[in-house]
């Protein structure tokens, strides 16, 4: 069985100890990244940068927590999954990444879950 490369979005730039504290969002986006990576099906869970070509090379959530990097345009070509948790990815990345097969959730939480209810 071939093993999952899965991202999850960040906004680029955060300061991480502020993101924590000011947004669940952020807290959700560790806490699933931290559950993929003991998953056996998972070979790599990675924050993604967003938007494409901002922020540092290392998210500082990332090395908060000992999670990898990576820019939205690698994130495009690499992996098999990416999940639009702490930002929506740009439509120009993510119509190639689908058009190779990768796999793209939208997951809706805070005040845009709350809105929509």
């Amino acid at each position: 069985m071939k093993r999952l490369k899965i991202g999850i979005t960040v906004i680029a730039g955060q300061d991480a100890h502020a993101a924590l504290w000011s947004s669940g969002i952020a807290q959700n986006t560790i806490y699933l990244a931290l559950l993929f990576q003991r998953l056996p099906e998972v070979e790599l869970c990675a924050l993604v940068n967003c938007p494409a070509g901002a922020g540092p090379e290392i998210h500082p959530l990332a090395e908060m927590y000992g999670l990898p990097t990576i820019q939205l345009q690698d994130a495009v070509e690499k992996l098999d999954v990416i999940i639009e948790l702490g930002m929506r990815a740009d439509t120009a990345c993510t119509g190639p990444f689908r058009a190779r097969g990768g796999k793209l959730v939208s997951y809706m939480a805070g005040n845009t879950m709350a809105m929509n209810f």
